[in-house]
């Protein structure tokens, strides 16, 4: 893993993107920049990112191409593991969001994960994508513009006093870890998630393609997907390819 460290990019996706388009990038090549001034999430968010906070993105280059969604899984459960490792009590908010739960009120986001690919053509090996990650570490990373979005909060916030350099280290060891068990055990990696995931045991409402299905989400498999118990007790799957999104519904 070569880390790449840099001051101010655009963003780190945009740059390790740039960098395997050039061939200057190989698989587990990491960069990791100080501020973003184009950060951004999924559905094309813009992600604030000033100093403070941990941003970086690593380059995959696999002969298989993976299961749907195993990227952003990995991805999500390191930044669990730095959150944890800090003394947080966080949790994963599907599909990619690392939060924490107050006793009241709504989750508070702490970090984001965005996996990408550009030219994807599943026929053609070696398969190339960037792993994204963002982790709120100081207060200044909390801007009025991400709070508009959604409550946000940080590691600092929530009690803990390990500096910006040492969170990066341990993103970086912790990123490392789950991107190899993603490679070598992928469905201990989505059993990893299902534990991890707020939504896990709840009523939701899964959107399939052109269909919404309801039920408790009982399961995430690796071959069949997203487990939904229907009130008579039966399981349907929905694979991961096919599911745009997912949303608990009211207690």
């Amino acid at each position: 893993m070569a880390v790449h460290r840099l001051d101010t990019v655009d963003s780190t996706n945009e740059y390790a993107l740039r960098a395997l388009a050039e061939g200057t990038a190989a698989h587990g090549d990491v960069f990791l920049a100080r501020r973003q001034v184009a950060g951004r999430g999924t559905r094309g968010r813009a992600w604030s990112s000033p100093e403070g906070g941990v941003y970086l993105s690593m380059v995959l280059v696999t002969d298989d191409l993976p299961d749907p969604g195993l990227w952003t899984i990995a991805g999500g459960l390191a930044a669990l593991d730095v959150a944890r490792a800090c003394g947080v009590a966080a949790a994963l908010d599907w599909p990619n969001d690392l939060v924490v739960v107050p006793p009241q009120g709504p989750p508070r986001k702490l970090g984001g994960i965005l996996a990408e690919s550009r030219d994807l053509d599943p026929a053609n090996p070696p398969h190339r994508f960037v792993l994204g990650m963002g982790i709120n570490v100081t207060p200044d990373t909390l801007t009025s513009e991400l709070e508009r979005e959604r409550p946000v909060t940080c590691i600092a916030l929530e009690g803990s006093d390990r500096p910006l350099n040492q969170t990066a280290d341990l993103t970086l060891e912790a990123l490392h870890a789950r991107v190899h068990q993603a490679l070598t055990a992928p469905a201990r990696l989505h059993e990893d998630f299902f534990a991890a995931c707020l939504q896990a045991g709840e009523e939701v409402a899964v959107e399939v393609g052109r269909h919404t299905h309801r039920g408790r989400f009982e399961a995430l498999d690796l071959t069949r997907g997203i487990g939904l118990r229907a009130p008579e007790g039966d399981i349907s799957w929905h694979c991961l390819a096919h599911v745009r999104s997912m949303v608990e519904l009211a207690r």
